[in-house]
């Protein structure tokens, strides 16, 4: 059923009185009321549904307007309707397996930012700044940015057909990623004291990890935090606070009174030695914070190139219709005050830039082994080559991590 002008004006009127209620910090402009623009948009939603050349659900067109309104504010909030809610929370409690990339929106479809060493899509063969146009059979122009970039992830083990445009390609190129969950953590001795840490994401339980399996005392550690798009704040705070002895190390600040928090490091502890930390492009949000903190307290030299740039606090609003809104409520800050953004990212203290990776042929994707179903399940689930090896091996065709091993 179509919801009547009437309906939906008393409808805004109705939500405005509830904004006004529950929303007393709300500060109006001189000769302004909060919340004018309801009626305006009382009436945009009473046009759609009437004239738009398709009839659409209510509900449905309700949920669009508020995927524009949260998409329109930054890059980062968002609006999950029920059924892509439902599968974002999944991926979040580790029952979905993503694509191993950093995306965003962009006019091709999905553009590529960063690809997570030895993930899903590199491991097909996917590039930064490629550019997915069609996932499956269905073109991401139909589906939208976001319900596009939620399909990407999927069971573990589940295969995935993407299509992509690249810079320099006669052709598109089709994929198959396959949905393997890479380790999200690795520790390994180098010996003399040294030892490698490479942080996928920042999970909790990761500093009780470390300090399990990093025996004390050390001379250095190399942490790796490449293609590490974050986690759980307070566990970035607790491996940071395994290097440091006291004093800040990240604060988040929102936009009213009472929101501002600081995380601080403690004397107990327990790693010292020469600290030599590694980021990319893929490095963002909870591992810039551990990085960061880590450069700025002078305890640690980062090694590699400018990171993602995102410092900003997302709070998750559960609505009874089973839909989320994910908002952008604060900024954190390094203990310098300053905070994060793709304009004002992590910058190396010795910059390397990582290898070149070679452009795949453009040819059809039988001749690369990648059409389905021919293409068999053993390599399917085969790692990538160098992935099991170890830290040493893998150097010499990585320059960020030869570099930070050199003189080890």
């Amino acid at each position: 059923m179509r919801p009547s002008p009437g309906l939906l004006v008393g409808l805004a009127a109705g939500l405005s009185l509830g904004f006004l209620l529950g929303a007393a910090s709300v500060q109006a402009e001189p000769g302004s009321r909060p919340y004018a623009g309801l009626d305006v948009l009382a009436q945009a939603f009473s046009h759609v549904a009437d004239h738009y050349v398709e009839p659409l659900p209510q509900e449905e067109l309700a949920h669009r307007a508020l995927m524009g309104l949260a998409g329109s504010l930054d890059p980062f909030s968002a609006f999950y309707p029920p059924r892509l809610a439902r599968q974002v929370q999944a991926e979040h409690a580790g029952q979905y397996v993503g694509p191993g990339m950093e995306t965003e929106g962009a006019a091709c479809g999905i553009a590529v930012k960063a690809v997570l060493p030895d993930g899903p899509a590199a491991r097909a063969g996917v590039q930064a700044a490629d550019c997915i146009v069609e996932i499956g059979d269905v073109a991401v122009a139909a589906l939208g940015t976001e319900l596009a970039t939620g399909r990407l992830n999927g069971t573990e083990g589940s295969v995935l057909t993407v299509t992509v445009e690249r810079s320099g390609a006669t052709r598109r190129l089709v994929m198959a990623l396959v949905r393997i969950e890479p380790r999200w953590i690795e520790v390994e001795s180098l010996g003399k004291g040294w030892w490698y840490i490479g942080l996928r994401e920042i999970r909790e339980g990761a500093a009780r990890r470390v300090r399990e399996t990093v025996t004390a005392p050390t001379k250095g550690i190399v942490l790796d935090l490449r293609g590490n798009r974050g986690g759980v704040l307070e566990e970035a705070v607790a491996l940071a606070d395994l290097f440091l002895t006291d004093g800040e190390v990240v604060s988040s600040r929102g936009r009213g009174p009472g929101q501002e928090h600081r995380y601080s490091a403690t004397a107990d502890n327990e790693l010292s030695g020469e600290l030599r930390v590694l980021i990319d492009a893929g490095s963002a949000s909870a591992a810039e914070v551990l990085a960061g903190a880590l450069q700025e307290r002078r305890r640690a030299r980062l090694y590699g190139e400018p990171s993602f740039g995102k410092g900003l606090v997302q709070t998750f609003y559960h609505y009874d219709d089973g839909s989320v809104l994910k908002l952008t409520t604060g900024r954190y800050l390094l203990p310098s005050g300053r905070s994060l953004d793709a304009r004002h990212p992590l910058q190396p203290d010795v910059p390397v830039s990582a290898a070149p990776r070679p452009p795949l042929p453009s040819m059809t994707p039988p001749a690369l082994g990648w059409a389905l179903p021919d293409l068999p399940e053993t390599s399917l689930r085969e790692p990538s080559p160098g992935s099991s090896l170890p830290v040493r091996q893998r150097a010499p065709d990585d320059p960020v991590l030869q570099q930070a091993l050199d003189g080890i």
